[in-house]
């Protein structure tokens, strides 16, 4: 056992015995569980902490329910367990409009378009991701928009539309040229892309001269 796992393992009893008494106390042995790589006893952990909290007080914390929902989409994502994830990542970003907080609320949305991509929904991916981009760069976040491109592109390749996946790229490369990022595109674009660099030049997407 790792030093970092034998920490919380010693301290575990204690935070079981605070979940007793507090919800507090079970998203912080949910933490733990999470930790130690326990996923399906911090996402228990988890679940019963969302079950402690009193939705009809005026003292009740939208924004650390919204940080519950998130880490157990999370964990969702990493037992591959995608539509529990989607269901997770749909109240985070209800959660975060209810307070206002934009950023958080479109980040869940560009999570949501990667775990249609994971699985194999690449009509809904574009058509999401192509709403969220603009969503991004309409409150201010065009570098967050950046990434959104990614899925189109993939999505795109996976579907065989080349001429609508080069579309894509001149979006992402426009986006990227305004980012104020030091690397070129080319760079850029190969450190993201690496492996099917080849693939994308070979179907004729890209014209290696122009670069």
């Amino acid at each position: 056992m790792s030093r970092p796992s034998a920490r919380i393992a010693f301290i575990l009893p204690l935070l079981t015995l605070l979940s007793s008494c507090m919800g507090e106390g079970k998203r912080m042995l949910g933490s733990a569980y999470r930790d130690m790589g326990e996923s399906p006893k911090a996402l228990e952990s988890f679940q019963l902490a969302v079950e402690a909290g009193d939705t009809t007080s005026s003292n009740y914390d939208v924004d650390y329910l919204m940080r519950i929902h998130s880490q157990m989409s999370e964990l969702y994502l990493k037992q591959r367990l995608l539509d529990e994830e989607l269901k997770e990542l749909d109240i985070a970003e209800h959660l975060a409009w209810k307070i206002k907080d934009t950023l958080s609320a479109l980040i869940f949305c560009e999570y949501r378009c990667h775990s249609l991509y994971n699985k194999g929904e690449y009509e809904k991916c574009i058509k999401q991701t192509t709403e969220l981009s603009r969503r991004f760069h309409e409150s201010g976040y065009s570098d967050e928009a950046l990434l959104t491109y990614t899925y189109c592109i993939n999505s795109c390749f996976a579907l065989g539309r080349y001429s609508q996946m080069k579309e894509y790229i001149t979006k992402y490369e426009f986006c990227f040229a305004i980012s104020g990022n030091s690397l070129t595109f080319t760079t850029e674009f190969r450190r993201h892309w690496g492996g099917v660099w080849k693939d994308f030049t070979e179907k004729g997407v890209i014209e290696i001269t122009n670069l």
